[in-house]
């Protein structure tokens, strides 16, 4: 099981060096907070995930395989708990 930027998932979770190359791309292309990031292709969902979450820009992607699909949209939902849950830990800290 690997741990990543979203939680613990076994064999769902890219590599340190996927997300670093991600960030990369994101600076390279200059991409901001007020756009819109596409992803055609999307397999489980790294890289809208990244996107949002990093940049904070609107993600979408486009995925034709049905399993993969599932699968991004079951990540998606566990990363959107998480976000919840941490800002909810954050107001009763501040």
């Amino acid at each position: 099981m690997k741990d990543c930027f979203f939680g613990r998932y076994e064999d769902t979770c890219s590599s340190n060096a996927e997300l670093i190359i991600l960030q990369k791309i994101f600076k390279l292309t200059g991409l901001k907070r007020n756009e819109i990031f596409l992803d055609l292709g999307h397999g489980i969902g790294n890289a809208p995930i990244q996107a949002a979450a990093t940049i904070g820009c609107e993600s979408r992607g486009l995925e034709l395989v049905k399993n993969r699909f599932s699968l991004s949209s079951a990540i998606q939902r566990k990363f959107c708990t998480l976000l919840k849950n941490r800002e909810k830990e954050a107001q009763k800290v501040g």
